[in-house]
C-alpha cells in the first residue's frame, strides 16, 4: 500500500514535469514576436497551475494513504524523519525501519 502510494505520486510528478517542460516551445513563441504574447503566456501558466494542483492533490492523497497504513509508532517515526529533512544513515537514530 505504501509503495503503491509512492509510485502513484512519482508517476504524477513525472507527468507534471513533462507538462511543464513541454511548455518551453509555447513560451518561446510568446516572446519571439514584436510584442510579448501575454495571452499565450497566461494560457501556458494556466496549464502549469492545473498540473501543480493535480500534483498537490496526488500528494495529499498519497500522504493520507500512507498514514492509514501506519500504526501510531510508525507515524511518529515518519513525522520525525520528515521534520528532520533528508539525510543518510537514519538507522543510526534508533529507528528500526
Amino acid at each position: 500500500m505504501i509503495l503503491k502510494a509512492v509510485d502513484d505520486f512519482v508517476a504524477r510528478a513525472h507527468e507534471t514535469g513533462r507538462e511543464v517542460r513541454s511548455s518551453r516551445r509555447d513560451i518561446a513563441e510568446a516572446i519571439r514576436g514584436e510584442r510579448v504574447d501575454e495571452a499565450r503566456l497566461q494560457e501556458v501558466f494556466g496549464r502549469h497551475d492545473a498540473a501543480l494542483a493535480g500534483l498537490r492533490t496526488a500528494a495529499v492523497d498519497g500522504v493520507r494513504r500512507i498514514h492509514e497504513a501506519l500504526d501510531e509508532r510508525q507515524r511518529k517515526i515518519l513525522g520525525d524523519l520528515v521534520e528532520s529533512g533528508p539525510h543518510f544513515g537514519f538507522y543510526g537514530r534508533g529507528y528500526a525501519c
